[in-house]
């Protein structure tokens, strides 16, 4: 009977998960990002350009996941002509003869599955170290996410990186308490994937290097065992990157040969820029151009995203204020804006009850501990984190530490854990299929999240079929727009242009992601019907940082998925 309840409940659960993301994005329009990556490992497998722009920012496996229900669509030889993944995007999704919201479906729709994938370990993590009321707790946790929801449900790379790092850990931690060397291959298979997954699963190196070693220490003073482990880890490593050299075709060719041309350049001039002795400089280039490395590409990509965290390329917005590098304290804000409220408060329960329900083995807890701490102090160290998707590993992990407290055996604790967990689910039902824009009430829920955070934290181009059912409502012909997004919008609605951010590729003074002082903007005060994103409204990436302020002294008609305001201004105003 306890196990037909227990397969009742996963079966419920998983379904859950897949409609609530499913039907949360099949009116939702492409955004920013997936324009690059959508199709993108149906290009690579299609013309084995391990060159292409994308690798910029990013290793393939998320890409070649995304392309899992696109292979057997026919696309016309000229999609593949250009090695820019901005063109190529565009075209499969909007100019191959299929659907645009048929290639969003196929192209997020891996993620939605995996996302079931995840849940199931994330319950069974947790049941086998704390009970099966814990499994349940930590299930309901992760089903009910907002941040999870609206992160598993896109074509990006930050699901699919905490997804692998969960999996690598779960494998890790197996192997560790029950001696099992398929756990072993296992973990170093995950691990393999989660670096190729995005760059982020670089911070399993650190992890599995300090508590391979702590193992070794924790009570045994036995060399052996420390010689043990560093087998274990090396292990671990190696078939890890094998896994990687696969992925990336075997590929072993000097950095230079997998460069975009303007990325070589800029090379040589920070080779001029760093290296003042002459021999120092002519070693680095020769490096550069004549030494072969395993998957170069990806080495690439860590170098150019390396020097953009460093360096800064995007605003920032917090609280009214507008930054030119993420501040240290942006991630906790994002953390304290955008995550239930009843988690919060679980998890302080957890911590004050620590001591009473955690684990026989504190190693147990480390292993949770650890990814949660290393991730977030990342990015709080990263100039570039942009939102809750960078964040985003720490969530299973928080799930699987909360859910300890399922054991507890007070009256009154665990009617509040009742009261918090049904809070904790209203909230995330309230907001389907809103998911993207979800604020808790410490920042005054959706409706307000724009005073606080926007860009990819609520604002992402999200919205335009949104736009679209507004105006057909209406029988609006036309609407004055200002846009953030990677999408051109005439793809949905016919508009009058208002200025917009400079380096979307379909605005008309295109430039890339470059310091712009002076722009021919016209922030003139417009009549009639005005649709703005938000991100614009709050003038973030405009060069004129008051360009739209005349539009904050009037209340918008309606909020369009919370992320696109729409207001009608009468002539004679």
């Amino acid at each position: 009977m306890k196990n037909y309840i227990e397969k009742l409940v996963l079966a419920t659960a998983l379904t859950i998960i897949f409609s609530l993301g499913f039907f949360s994005i099949i009116n939702k329009s492409m955004i920013w990002d997936e324009r690059c990556y959508i199709g993108a490992g149906k290009y690579i497998l299609k013309t084995g350009n391990f060159e292409y722009n994308i690798f910029r920012a990013h290793p393939p496996l998320s890409f070649y996941i995304n392309s899992i229900f696109l292979l057997p669509l026919k696309f016309d030889d000229k999609m593949y002509s250009s090695d820019d993944c901005w063109q190529t995007g565009y075209d499969m999704a909007y100019h191959s003869g299929y659907s645009p919201k048929l290639i969003l479906i196929l192209a997020r729709l891996p993620f939605i599955i995996m996302s079931m994938i995840l849940a199931l370990y994330v319950f069974y993590w947790s049941r086998q170290l704390y009970g099966v009321k814990s499994g349940f707790m930590a299930l309901a946790l992760y089903t009910f996410s907002t941040s999870i929801i609206s992160q598993s449900n896109l074509a990006l790379t930050d699901f699919t990186a905490t997804f692998f790092i969960f999996i690598t850990m779960y494998h890790y931690w197996k192997f560790w308490a029950l001696k099992q060397k398929k756990h072993m291959y296992l973990a170093s298979i995950f691990f393999g994937l989660s670096l190729l997954s995005k760059l982020t699963g670089m911070v399993l190196i650190p992890i599995l290097i300090i508590l391979t070693l702590y193992g070794a220490f924790n009570g045994r003073k036995n060399i052996k065992d420390l010689s043990s482990n560093i087998k274990t880890l090396l292990t671990i490593f190696i078939i890890g990157f094998l896994v990687m050299f696969l992925a990336f075709g075997f590929q072993f060719k000097p950095l230079k040969s997998v460069m975009p041309s303007h990325y070589a350049e800029r090379a040589y001039e920070e080779f001029g820029n760093k290296f003042e002795n002459e021999k120092i400089r002519n070693l680095a280039v020769y490096a550069f151009e004549k030494i072969p490395l395993p998957f170069p590409a990806y080495f690439f990509g860590l170098g150019a995203v390396g020097f953009t965290s460093k360096e800064g390329i995007l605003k920032i917005f917090l609280d009214g204020d507008v930054f030119s590098k993420s501040p240290w304290y942006y991630p906790p804000a994002v953390l304290f804006y955008k995550t239930q409220a009843s988690l919060f408060l679980l998890l302080i329960l957890s911590i004050i009850f620590f001591k009473k329900i955690k684990s026989g083995n504190i190693s147990d807890e480390y292993i949770q501990i650890m990814p949660m701490m290393l991730v977030f102090v990342l990015f709080m160290l990263n100039n570039m984190t942009v939102g809750l998707r960078h964040i985003l590993p720490i969530y299973p992990f928080m799930f699987l530490f909360i859910s300890k407290i399922a054991r507890l055996k007070n009256v009154l604790t665990n009617i509040a854990i009742l009261i918090l967990m049904m809070h904790y689910v209203v909230s995330s039902l309230l907001i389907f299929p809103h998911y993207f824009a979800y604020f808790n009430e410490f920042a005054g829920g959706p409706a307000n999240g724009y005073k606080h955070l926007v860009g990819a934290n609520i604002d992402n181009g999200q919205d335009l079929p949104g736009l679209k059912k507004f105006m057909e409502d209406h029988n609006l012909q036309k609407i004055n727009l200002s846009y953030l997004g990677s999408i051109d919008p005439k793809e949905y609605v016919n508009y009058d242009y208002l200025p917009s951010p400079y380096f979307q590729h379909w605005v008309p003074d295109y430039k890339p992601y470059v310091t712009v002082t002076k722009r021919n903007e016209d922030c003139s005060e417009k009549k009639g019907w005005v649709a703005i994103s938000i991100t614009n409204l709050q003038n973030v990436y405009m060069v004129n940082e008051t360009c739209f302020n005349w539009l904050k002294k009037y209340e918008p008609v309606t909020k369009i998925g919370y992320s696109i305001f729409v207001y009608y201004i009468p002539k004679n105003y």
